[in-house]
């Protein structure tokens, strides 16, 4: 019999029961005679029938006699709603409607998806929200009735509201009777309610339990809890109807929008070893962030994060919609109000952490490759940057300023080693690079060798001892196989694992003098599934919802383990399971924290996998690209996602890793990095060389002139990663940002905050940033970027190409940054650029420090400043430097750094010393002042009230260029610089 037909009759026989019950009842209490009984017991059972009747017609309205949890004869229940969140997002074979019936859910073939939640499906309200001193708390409790899909149902669930700031809300959901896994990532503590918040939430216990976030400045719901919340063991899902379509971040992912697509499109967020592929955009990468920012329609936006680690999916609805899938631990949501999208993240990384304050000498330019086989053929590839006159961030002339070894460095491919005969020569390879003022950084994995005789390899041995290696169901290190073939995996959420980690570092450093670390494969990568032992048949290595962990086409075979270790593996913070998206950031943390202990300095962490926070510890690459224009062109938007993400130092492989790259190819990309916060060429084994060098004269002519540019303008850049540092401002940026914010939202720590006010002497700092929130078609700009707000850069992306077009906002003036001559038209421009120019514009309003470059970033930051000044309409502009030694620890916190204002209005050019502690600064020269924009010749000019002399003021009247030469020493005094013209 069908289900339905059991249900049917079970309550059929209730029914009877109770009747006959009432029967009895009445017949103890009145005697009649056997007419009248049986007059009595026919009417009776006629009335009977027709109740009987009318029952099962109402009971069948509400759907009584469905299958269990068939939503199908409740009408109302299956109206197709606003947001149909998908019943079976595991698709394929088990989409079908007897499947869909059995959850409880309602079936609609034409529809997408065709099986959806019904109305009401999830929580009711137990009790009154009540109050709390830091916001509300709502139980929960699991209505009945409803099938479970995946098993280990919570029944009661706490919500726990947080009015933290006037612009962060966090709304954390969680079981109160048993402890689950949450991130053990710092944030701030609540300090009570806050007062005026920008923000109101309402819980809603119609049908079912709902919250929404709303905007208070426009009564906008931002953020509004749609039927389908779940909680259980292994599975948690929760859906919020969204404002807007305009949805950027949740990486990391191969995309070729920057804008993501709400047309049920899925992304999967697993830290996972798998180069980046544009024809899978939602495949999930080397890293795991569950950020997004949303911009409204009136031009405000918002930020969401989920602080979960555990593997999830994230499904985007055209209504549009957002539905969190994750398998694991707890939903834990902070909102940002921002309003600016610039605010917005500064408020995310108060949460996550401020990035990193990088070395000066990690944003020049930096050469690698996989596959120069030894250390010679390495010296060589420097010396030919040299004899080119490149700049490359660690070589010396003309060169470049950091030279990288990929793994054949390596001896046997073990960490912590170098071999000995094809590299014999690196120690004397990185004493030629040091003595050019130049830099340089190798790779390490996280696997440790596991095979070699006892004694052998301390770094094992040590690390058995230490019990830091992350271990498997019997308690033993876990054995998977890389590069060096069978290898333990360092445990590094263990707090042992630094001492270990600081000691192997310092050792190796002893003999090899390196200054940063490249930390790779540390998804953790694994190319065997699991282990060598495989792994034990549970719900953790088998969950019974997998989210979409693309495994080309291996996903029913290995599961969640392809590529990596067994979720059953014992880590000290938590089960594999739980923590295996956060290997990468805890090792970035661990890598970083030991190279400051050994090198005193500021250094350079590269990490492939990272994790909310990273960007405090250290930068990241895109990944194992391909060689190809469409690689190039995603690469942008890779560089805005993780300015998003709060890890402004980012780029990707210029000329792409694997493939064979073409001149042509390489010359744009060449022009492109340029302008990545992370710099660096880079290529795999096997492939022809693609230094900037090794091209003909005119490839090498336009590398060098580019990365010269940057050279020039890497003062400007310092000072953005300055900004980055102390408030969370982004470095590169799409055009859309918001310039109306302040530097200081609030600080994750008071103490810090207090520290930053006495250092600033000002609580609040305004910098510009870029203009153009309210301007709806930046919202689709994403082949072009900006530097700041003051530089937008227009790349050409397409081969052959000769000329590009660029959007040029209305309402700025626009200047070509080298020519300065100005745009004569904004919207959709049309630009030339021959295949030697890549098109580069400052904004009207700025003031860029730039300084004189020279042969590496050591050399450029002896030779004198100059500042760029675009006016505005208003003939005024503002800008700002931020100078210290560029690679002391803490300059800022400790106040040996000077900040620099500058400001222009009506013909007075000043800057205003905000702080000045770094006194190197005293013998620094400014020789140059260049002035776009003037409506006329100057008749006159002045510094610091003494007249210029003629021959050292420049004026161009095609292009209205100002130049003015000075010889202005110390740079911790003020100083003005003054101009008349006909208009003032």
């Amino acid at each position: 019999m069908s289900q339905t037909g059991k249900k049917g009759l079970a309550q059929y026989r209730s029914i009877n029961e109770d009747d006959e019950e009432t029967l009895a009842l009445r017949g103890r209490r009145q005697r009649r005679s056997p007419v009248c009984i049986w007059g009595s017991f026919f009417a009776l059972m006629t009335g009977t029938l027709v109740f009987i009747g009318a029952t099962f017609a109402l009971l069948a309205g509400f759907g009584f006699f469905s299958a269990p949890g068939d939503a199908r004869g409740n009408e109302t229940a299956c109206e197709l709603p606003n947001v149909r969140v998908n019943c079976i997002p595991e698709g394929g074979r088990s989409e079908t409607e007897d499947v869909c019936l059995e959850r409880g859910c309602c079936w609609a073939k034409e529809e997408t998806p065709s099986c959806f939640y019904p109305k009401g499906f999830g929580y009711a309200v137990d009790g009154q929200p009540a109050d709390t001193s830091t916001g509300k708390t709502v139980n929960l409790t699991r209505k009945t009735g409803q099938p479970s899909q995946y098993g280990g149902d919570i029944k009661t669930v706490r919500v726990d509201i947080f009015y933290e700031t006037s612009y962060r809300l966090r709304v954390k959901l969680w079981d109160p009777r048993k402890k689950r896994y949450e991130v053990p990532l710092p944030t701030p503590e609540p300090q009570g309610q806050a007062s005026n918040p920008l923000y109101k939430v309402s819980i809603s216990r119609e049908d079912s339990f709902s919250f929404t976030v709303q905007r208070t400045s426009a009564s906008r719901d931002i953020f509004s809890t749609a039927t389908g919340l779940i909680l259980s063991s292994q599975y948690l899902q929760l859906t919020g109807i969204l404002p807007s379509d305009n949805i950027y971040g949740l990486g990391e992912h191969a995309m070729d929008r920057f804008k993501l697509l709400t047309n049920n499109s899925v992304l999967t967020l697993f830290s996972r070893d798998q180069p980046p592929n544009p024809d899978k955009p939602g495949q999930n990468l080397y890293g795991v962030h569950p950020f997004y920012l949303c911009m409204e329609q009136d031009g405000s936006s918002h930020g969401v994060f989920l602080l979960n680690s555990n593997a999830m999916e994230i499904e985007l609805g055209p209504l549009p919609s957002v539905t969190y899938r994750t398998i694991g631990g707890i939903l834990d949501f902070y909102f940002f109000l921002g309003p600016s999208p610039e605010a917005v993240v500064q408020q995310y990384t108060e949460v996550i952490g401020r990035p990193f304050m990088p070395p000066y000498w990690s944003l020049g330019f930096h050469l690698c490759r996989w596959g120069y086989d030894t250390a010679n053929n390495t010296l060589k590839v420097v010396e030919r940057m040299r004899d080119s006159g490149i700049p490359q961030g660690s070589i010396g002339c003309w060169a470049q300023d950091t030279q990288w070894n990929d793994i054949d460095y390596m001896s046997e491919h073990l960490d912590f080693t170098y071999n000995t005969t094809t590299f014999a020569e690196l120690p004397d390879l990185i004493s030629n690079l040091h003595s050019h003022g130049q830099h340089y950084v190798l790779i390490t994995d996280p696997g440790i060798g596991s095979t070699q005789p006892r004694g052998s390899y301390p770094p094992y041995d040590d690390g058995v001892t230490m019990g830091i290696f992350i271990t498997n169901s019997t308690h033993q290190p876990i054995i998977g196989v890389v590069w060096p073939g069978e290898v333990a995996f360092p445990d590094f959420t263990n707090p042992h694992t630094q001492i270990y980690w600081d000691k192997f570092v310092s050792l190796f450093h002893s003999n090899i003098s390196f200054d940063g670390l490249w930390i790779d494969m540390n998804e953790p990568s694994n190319f065997v599934p699991g282990s060598l032992d495989g792994c034990p048949n549970t719900s953790i290595n088998n969950p019974p919802f997998l989210p979409g962990v693309y495994h080309e086409g291996l996903i029913d075979i290995f599961g969640i383990i392809k590529k990596t270790l067994c979720m059953s593996a014992n880590q000290s913070a938590s089960l594999h399971y739980n923590v295996h998206s956060l290997y990468g950031f805890s090792e970035a943390n661990k890598t970083m924290r030991a190279l400051e202990k050994v090198l005193g300095n500021r250094s350079l962490v590269i990490s492939r996998s990272t994790f909310p926070g990273s960007g405090v510890f250290g930068g990241h690459w895109l990944g194992d690209n391909e060689s190809k224009y469409r690689h190039m062109q995603n690469s942008i938007t890779g560089i805005l996602d993780f300015s998003l993400f709060g890890i402004p130092l980012v780029g990707a492989d210029i000329c792409g890793f694997s493939g064979s790259t073409t001149e042509e190819l390489c010359t744009r990309w060449m022009q492109l990095g340029a302008f990545y916060p992370f710099s660096r060429n880079h290529n795999a084994i096997g492939e022809p060389a693609q230094d900037p060098a090794v091209f003909s004269n005119d490839s090498v002519a336009s590398s060098r002139d580019v990365l010269l540019l940057r050279y020039r303008m890497l003062p400007f850049l310092y000072t953005l990663f300055h900004f980055a540092h102390v408030n969370g401002s982004t470095v590169a940026r799409p055009l859309f940002f918001d310039p109306h914010s302040n530097i200081f939202c609030s600080s994750i720590r008071t103490h810090y905050f207090i520290l930053i006010l006495f250092l600033y002497s000002h609580s609040t700092v305004p910098i510009p940033l870029a203009r153009f929130p309210k301007d709806q078609v930046t919202w689709d700009v994403d082949q072009q970027f900006m530097w700041g707000s003051a530089v937008l850069v227009t790349p050409v992306l397409v081969e052959g190409a000769t000329s590009v077009e660029g959007y040029f906002p209305p309402g700025a003036r626009w200047f070509n940054l080298r020519k300065g001559s100005e745009m004569t038209s904004s919207g959709h421009v049309a630009l030339s650029a021959p295949l030697d120019t890549i098109p580069v514009h400052v904004r009207g309003g700025s003031i860029i420090a730039l300084q004189e470059p020279n042969t590496t970033t050591t050399e450029s930051r002896k030779n004198p400043f100059a500042l760029l000044v675009a006016l505005d309409d208003n003939q005024s502009g503002e800008g700002w430097l931020y100078w210290d030694d560029g690679e002391t620890l803490a300059t800022f916190e400790t106040g040996t750094y000077s900040l620099l204002h500058f400001s222009v209005a009506d013909g007075n050019l000043s800057s205003s010393v905000r702080h000045s502690g770094y006194t190197e600064l005293d013998n620094a020269m400014l020789h140059l002042f260049t002035i776009y924009g003037l409506p006329s010749q100057p008749m006159s000019v002045a510094l610091n009230n003494n007249p210029v002399p003629e021959s050292d003021v420049e004026w161009n009247e095609d292009t209205k260029v100002l130049n003015v030469r000075v010889s202005l020493t110390d740079l911790n005094q003020p100083f003005t610089l003054t101009w008349k013209t006909s208009a003032y």
